[in-house]
């Protein structure tokens, strides 16, 4: 008996080792490295190129197996799963108007197949599986009085922090218990891009130098309702008293031309008139914090000069060498300097679009929606776009579920403020002679 017992108890002993020893081993297996360099087709990933190696230069595009291996069998497979099931509803929860009104756009292939709706009676849809709620919107008496435990509720702003605090809402939001956040940040579960380079239609590189009459443009109406608005157009003006040749417009600048807002051909039109657009923002340092203003600059054909964000939020964009950054400018005459430079200098002008050379395949780049209704549907493949930047699984069935698993917002105040860069929350700013940004005061 005892002999049996001992047995027995070696077995489990070898057993024991044994596995520890293949844990071991399969440790050390060096893994499969999918983001290799092989020289290879690219292909854009969304929204520009991401910065992988922290170099401000360096950029990262997906490789033809990567591509592959994420738009493969298994993601066809799931498309066709959604096509076969019944379409899902995305409900922007917008109490304003006439709540009859239904407002349907429908999702296809490839973003999984989902309506999206504004009709608040959907709220009690069986089809309605995520509802978007505007941080704006975000309070007691707006939010519905039930909830419907299996609906994604997510919170959406297109916000910088500032702006944000200057609201009611953060509190209650984290009360309410949001599902998924969907922001401009890198690091929101639902990415909110304010431009889309596959919806532009750029003008031929050839002809832009033949619409360029004037030198520079602003257009900007927040003149103070921020700390880095009223940071903003102290640096205008500085740059107007400095001699440069700006034209300006906006609800800042009455004596100038002005353009309704739904005037956004009118003003693309004026736009590509001027060698420069001044994309400046009304926040300093919010990360990632990038806007239509940057956007309407490579829309209408001119070269960027941009001011707000860090220098890395735009190489996710476009190249050091599509657009001009103020801070890169000791002075600054040194850069009314350079602007004028370029301005008698076509061939050096002209090098500022030399991104427009490379081949873009921007067939993948989703809006926020489409990215929303793949996740309803488990189809998770622009997870390996997001940021902190991951290394693309090694499975492909890892980016497809067959069931989407719950998630929850722990805090939305935390999310947004705790992980946010220092300097986007300071309640004042100033600005030396030179044009440099005076960190010091409280934070907000």
């Amino acid at each position: 008996m005892i002999t049996r017992k001992i047995r027995a108890n070696t077995c489990r002993i070898v057993a024991a080792i044994a596995i520890i020893l293949c844990l071991l081993a399969y440790s050390l297996v060096p893994p499969v490295n999918y983001w290799s360099n092989t020289e290879q087709k690219e292909y854009d990933i969304p929204g520009g190129h991401y910065e992988v190696d922290g170099s401000p230069d360096s950029y990262t595009a997906l490789k033809s197996e990567q591509y592959d291996f994420l738009y493969g069998k298994d993601y066809e497979e799931a498309l066709d799963r959604a096509a076969a099931s019944p379409k899902k509803n995305i409900l922007f929860w917008h109490p304003e108007g006439d709540l009859s009104m239904t407002f349907t756009s429908d999702l296809g292939r490839p973003c999984g197949f989902c309506d999206i709706v504004n009709d608040l009676a959907l709220i009690e849809d069986d089809r309605t599986e995520a509802v978007i709620f505007l941080h704006g919107y975000v309070t007691r008496d707006i939010m519905p009085k039930r909830r419907n435990p299996n609906q994604y509720w997510v919170w959406r702003t297109g916000e910088a922090p500032p702006a944000m605090m200057k609201i009611e809402g953060l509190d209650y939001a984290d009360q309410v218990g949001f599902n998924l956040t969907m922001s401009y940040r890198h690091d929101a579960d639902i990415r909110l891009y304010y431009g889309y380079f596959s919806e532009m239609n750029l003008p031929p590189v050839d002809e832009i130098i033949q619409k360029k009459t004037r030198l520079a443009l602003v257009v900007t109406s927040d003149c103070s309702y921020l700390p880095a608005a009223k940071l903003r157009m102290s640096l205008l003006l500085k740059l107007i008293s400095k001699g440069l040749k700006l034209t300006t417009s906006g609800a800042c600048f009455p004596g100038g031309p002005q353009f309704s807002k739904d005037a956004n051909n009118e003003l693309k039109e004026f736009t590509s008139h001027h060698k420069f657009y001044l994309a400046f923002e009304n926040s300093y340092h919010c990360k990632g914090y990038v806007t239509e203003k940057f956007f309407r600059a490579i829309e209408a054909g001119t070269v960027p000069v941009v001011w707000g964000s860090r220098k890395e939020a735009y190489l996710k964009f476009l190249p050091a060498d599509g657009f001009i950054f103020v801070e890169d400018y000791g002075t600054l005459e040194d850069l009314i300097r350079h602007l004028n430079f370029l301005d008698s200098n076509d061939q050096e002008y002209m090098k500022y679009f030399r991104w427009r050379e490379k081949p873009r395949s921007d067939a993948n780049e989703m809006t926020s929606i489409c990215q929303l209704c793949r996740f309803l549907h488990g189809i998770n493949v622009d997870d390996a776009y997001m940021l902190p930047f991951r290394e693309i699984s090694k499975d492909p069935k890892s980016y497809i579920k067959q069931k989407v698993a719950k998630k929850k917002v722990s805090s939305v105040r935390s999310w947004l403020l705790n992980n946010e860069d220092k300097e986007c929350l300071l309640s004042d700013l100033q600005l030396d002679e030179n044009g440099r940004v005076i960190t010091s005061g409280q934070l907000m």
